[in-house]
């Protein structure tokens, strides 16, 4: 009679157990269909029941200009309420809303998330945290990270505004030909009211070269230390004489009363 070996079965039932190569591979794909966590190309960050969608790439806005995007936190388990939380710098001017939906195999909560961007956060990358978990804290809670980042030398015109309101209002300037030469096919006529959402350029956005100081660019570009430090609030380094980091992106006001500045300031675009 032949030996019967002697197997350990892990579903006597179906006759399915650890007898055979075979098997082994049916356990190995079983726990990888098990695996815990994945992040997927789309941003989507999934550990058991839960499911985290956060854009991943870098967001872009400018001051005036509120942006918005949608947050999701979801699960496959009923049973778990979602607790949904967000950590980061500023939050004055942030806003969230929730739409919490129940479906066939879940819940789902979507956040409305907006950020007001105001005068003084140009030139700054902002970072929220999202965590989405349950309240009973069963699961470890996914997170994931968004960032903004506010252009330089942009500001949005809101209603009624005309270059002399738009400088006055964003404290940009007292001679509203800075602005008007920086946007000559923008805006033709000084006077008149500006179109409401419109994103108007203060000047060009400058790359710093090796050794250069706020006092050498202020007198490359014909303006002031006060005021490249006005329309920058991001710089670090406050004193003229002390250098910047090679490639640090200013924002340059240059004070010129000719009708296209990029002629004389070439090295600014």
């Amino acid at each position: 009679m032949a030996a019967v070996r002697d197997c350990r079965w892990l579903f006597p039932r179906h006759g399915i157990g650890l007898c055979c190569p075979s098997h082994y591979l049916l356990l190995l794909l079983l726990l990888l269909a098990l695996a815990p966590s994945h992040v997927s190309s789309q941003g989507t960050v999934t550990i058991n029941h839960w499911y985290l969608e956060v854009p991943t790439v870098v967001q872009h806005t400018v001051v005036g200009t509120e942006f918005s995007t949608e947050v999701t936190c979801s699960s496959r388990d009923t049973s778990m309420l979602p607790l949904f939380q967000v950590q980061g710098l500023p939050q004055g001017n942030l806003s969230l809303t929730m739409n919490s939906t129940m479906m066939p195999r879940g819940v789902q909560v979507v956040y409305n998330f907006r950020y007001m961007p105001v005068r003084g956060d140009e030139g700054h990358t902002f970072n929220w945290v999202f965590s989405c978990g349950d309240q009973d804290q069963i699961l470890p809670p996914l997170t994931s990270t968004l960032s903004l980042k506010i252009e330089l030398c942009a500001y949005t015109v809101v209603p009624m505004d005309t270059l002399t309101t738009l400088t006055r209002r964003y404290q940009l300037s007292t001679n509203w030909l800075n602005l008007w030469n920086a946007n000559p096919t923008r805006v033709p006529d000084p006077d008149m009211n500006l179109a409401v959402g419109d994103i108007i350029k203060v000047g060009p956005v400058y790359h710093t070269m090796a050794g250069e100081t706020l006092a050498s660019i202020a007198g490359k570009f014909s303006t002031t230390v006060k005021q490249l430090l006005n329309v920058n609030p991001q710089l670090s380094v406050q004193t003229p004489d002390v250098e910047l980091a090679t490639g640090t992106e200013m924002c340059v006001m240059a004070c010129t009363s000719l009708p296209n500045p990029w002629m004389v300031y070439k090295w600014a675009y």
